[in-house]
Formats: C-alpha cells, sequence, structure tokens
C-alpha cells in the first residue's frame, strides 16, 4: 500500500514504523489496512476473527524542524491515545492525529 510512498519498519513486537510522504495520510493508512486484511486471511475462513489497530500518526509540516527524536515522541504518545480509546471504541481501529507545529515542540522540550 506503500509503494514509492515511504517505508515500514518493524519497531519490535507488533509495533510498526511507517515513514512517508502523502497528501492524504489517513487514506494511505486506511488503504493500506484493508489491503493488509485482505491478504491475511483465505475469504470463507475465520470469519468471526476482529483484527484492529491503534495508530498513531504524526505529520511535520515543510516549514517545522523537529528532530527524528521529536517526532518520535510525539507519534508515541499518539499511539498511546489511540490504544485507550480502542478500550472505549470496543476494540475497532482508530488513528489519532497529530502535526507537529512550534508549541508542541516546546512542549517536548519542556517535558
Amino acid at each position: 500500500a506503500l509503494a514509492k510512498h515511504g517505508f515500514l519498519i518493524r519497531m519490535g513486537g507488533d509495533e510498526f514504523a511507517l515513514l512517508f510522504s502523502s497528501t492524504d495520510p489517513e487514506g494511505l493508512l486506511t488503504r493500506g489496512f484493508e489491503t493488509t486484511l485482505e491478504n491475511l486471511l483465505p475469504p470463507k475462513r475465520n470469519k468471526d476473527l476482529r483484527i484492529g489497530m491503534s495508530i498513531g500518526m504524526v505529520s511535520v509540516p515543510p516549514d517545522v524542524n523537529a528532530t527524528e527524536e521529536e517526532v518520535y515522541k510525539v507519534a508515541d504518545t499518539a499511539l498511546y491515545d489511540a490504544k485507550d480509546r480502542k478500550e472505549t471504541l470496543g476494540g475497532q481501529t482508530n488513528i489519532v492525529s497529530r502535526t507537529l507545529n512550534p508549541d508542541t515542540l516546546r512542549q517536548i522540550t519542556v517535558a
């Protein structure tokens, strides 16, 4: 689903990082999840199996200078916010999205 838009990196266990460029990041993630589900199981088997994802996404506008560590911290926080929401939403897939800006970067530096 990423095609030439970016890279998929396994962080460990069942956590992955996607580094990509897109004008529609949530659409790209949704298409990727749908493609994964289509290819994961044969169509007539395990119909009752429910698979969900928690996604923490961070967007970095071109005019924002951020280190990899700063981007990672924001994405990790968004991921855990998504995991918390998953419990209240009944296990369905959800995306928590953040955009880096000067205020966000100041909060990271202070923390």
